[in-house]
C-alpha cells in the first residue's frame, strides 16, 4: 500500500486539453518514476508474453496468457487480441507477475469465425469502445457478484 501512496503522491495534474467536449486531465509523474512492469503491446512485441487458446479446441470465455519476463505485464480491459480461432477482448485489468501463466477472462468481438488465423494472439493496436466496455463491465460485475466468475453475456445482442 505504502508504493501505491507514494506513487499516487508523486503525481502531479497537469492543464486540462479540450477537443471539442471532452476534456482529459493528464497526470504527470517525475521522469525517475519508472514503472516495474511492461504493458501488454510491449510484451508481446518483445516475445515476452505469448497468448494463446488453452486448448487446441480453444474457450470462447479464456484465453491461456504465459509471462516470460522478469517483471509483470499490465493487460488493461478492452484491450482487443486478435488471431487464433477468434478475436476477443479482456474482460478485466489484470498484473500478472514475472513468470506466472495464468487463464485470463476475456469477451469475442468477432462473430461467427472458430477456425484457427495463427497460434498466438496479437495485439490489435485498438480498444473496445466506451459504450461497450461499460455494458461488458456491467456484465462481468454482476457475473462477479453472482457466481465469482468474470464472464460477459456472450448471447447479449
Amino acid at each position: 500500500m505504502k508504493l501505491i501512496n507514494d506513487t499516487l503522491a508523486a503525481l502531479s495534474i497537469a492543464a486540462p486539453r479540450r477537443f471539442f467536449n471532452l476534456t482529459v486531465y493528464p497526470l504527470t509523474a517525475p521522469a525517475d518514476l519508472d514503472a516495474d512492469y511492461l504493458v501488454l503491446d510491449e510484451a508481446l512485441r518483445r516475445k515476452l508474453a505469448p497468448v494463446t487458446e488453452v486448448s487446441c479446441g480453444g474457450s470462447v470465455p479464456e484465453l491461456a496468457f504465459d509471462n516470460r519476463a522478469d517483471e509483470g505485464v499490465l493487460l488493461l480491459d478492452g484491450e482487443e487480441l486478435v488471431g487464433a480461432r477468434q478475436n476477443r477482448v479482456l474482460n478485466i485489468t489484470i498484473l500478472v507477475g514475472g513468470h506466472k501463466n495464468i487463464v485470463i477472462p476475456v469477451s469475442c468481438v468477432e462473430h461467427g469465425r472458430w477456425r484457427y488465423n495463427s497460434d498466438e494472439f496479437a495485439s490489435a493496436d485498438r480498444a473496445l469502445f466506451s459504450k461497450a466496455r461499460g455494458k461488458k463491465m456491467r456484465q462481468v460485475s454482476a457475473s462477479m457478484r453472482g457466481s465469482g466468475t468474470r464472464r460477459s453475456d456472450q448471447g447479449e445482442a
